[in-house]
C-alpha cells in the first residue's frame, strides 16, 4: 500500500507492481498546474513566451515581484526551490515542466483513490477527471471531490481533514470491486 504524496504516490504505483492500492491525499498531476493557479491566464500565456524565449532574466524579476504581493506564490516558489535545489524562479520552472503524471498514469494497474478539494489553490478541480480517465489500467478507481458544504475544499482537505481521512479508510479497508472504474 502506498499512502499520500499525491504525485510520487502514483508514480511508485507504475513501477512498484507489489503495491496494490494507493491514495493520492489530494491530487497532483502537473508542477505547471500550481503555477497556472498563481497567475492570470495572459500572463501565464506570457510566461510561456518569455520561456520559450529564454528571457531568464526577466522572468527572474518578474517571479520576484510578483512573489512579494502574493503569499501563495512566494511559498509556492520558496518550496519548490527547496525541492528542487534549483537556484532561481527561471531554473524552478524549467525544472517542474518535467514533472508531470502524462506518460506514468497509463502504465498505473493498481486500485487507486483521488481525493481533491474544490477550492484548491495549487491543482485546478478538472485534473480529478482527467486523471481518472488517463488511469486506463487500474483495477479501480474510486474519485472523490470535497466541496465547502462537506468540508475538505482547500489543498491536501486541510480545512476539514476528517472527511478524506474516513474515505482513506473506507477505500482501503473496502474489498476489491473488480470494476473497471468505480466513481463516487
Amino acid at each position: 500500500m502506498a499512502f499520500r504524496g499525491d504525485y510520487f504516490v502514483l508514480r511508485s504505483a507504475a513501477f512498484e507492481k507489489r503495491i496494490k492500492r494507493c491514495t493520492c491525499f489530494d491530487i497532483f498531476y502537473s508542477g505547471n498546474d500550481a503555477l497556472q493557479l498563481q497567475i492570470r491566464p495572459p500572463e501565464y500565456l506570457f510566461l510561456r513566451m518569455a520561456l520559450f524565449l529564454k528571457q531568464k532574466k526577466f522572468i527572474n524579476w518578474v517571479i520576484t515581484y510578483r512573489a512579494q504581493n502574493n503569499v501563495d506564490l512566494k511559498w509556492m516558489l520558496q518550496h519548490g526551490l527547496d525541492i528542487t535545489r534549483e537556484k532561481n524562479g527561471y531554473d524552478f520552472i524549467k525544472n517542474i515542466a518535467h514533472h508531470h503524471l502524462r506518460s506514468t498514469l497509463p502504465l498505473v494497474t493498481q486500485e487507486c483513490l483521488l481525493l481533491a478539494g474544490s477550492k484548491d489553490r495549487y491543482v485546478p478541480q478538472k485534473r480529478l477527471k482527467d486523471m481518472t480517465k488517463e488511469l486506463i489500467q487500474a483495477k479501480r478507481v474510486v474519485t472523490k471531490l470535497f466541496t465547502e458544504k462537506t468540508g475538505g475544499a482547500l489543498h491536501c482537505q486541510i480545512d476539514d481533514i476528517k472527511p478524506a481521512l474516513e474515505e482513506n479508510t473506507a477505500f482501503l479497508t473496502s474489498r476489491s470491486l473488480n470494476v473497471a472504474h468505480n466513481k463516487k
